[in-house]
């Protein structure tokens, strides 16, 4: 029974020199396009979405201090 467990746990797992072999392989497969860099066009549409994730923080952010402001007021009343 207790060689069932071990089993169960193995099944399905890759040893350390197969996921070695397949770590290589797919590195040769993608080494040219490692090399190629990302295109400027997506470098520019990451910098507008980083752009916006930037905007919607800084608005949130007002949001709270301004509800943090108007709960002062409220308890100053």
């Amino acid at each position: 029974m207790h060689m069932d467990v071990n089993t169960r746990k193995n099944k399905g797992r890759l040893n350390r020199q197969t996921l070695t072999i397949l770590g290589k392989t797919l590195s040769d497969f993608y080494d040219d396009v490692r090399k190629e860099g990302v295109p400027d066009r997506f470098k520019d549409l990451l910098q507008q979405l980083e752009g916006r994730e930037h905007e919607a923080a800084a608005d949130r952010f007002d949001g709270l201090v301004q509800q943090s402001g108007e709960r002062k007021d409220k308890e100053s009343d």
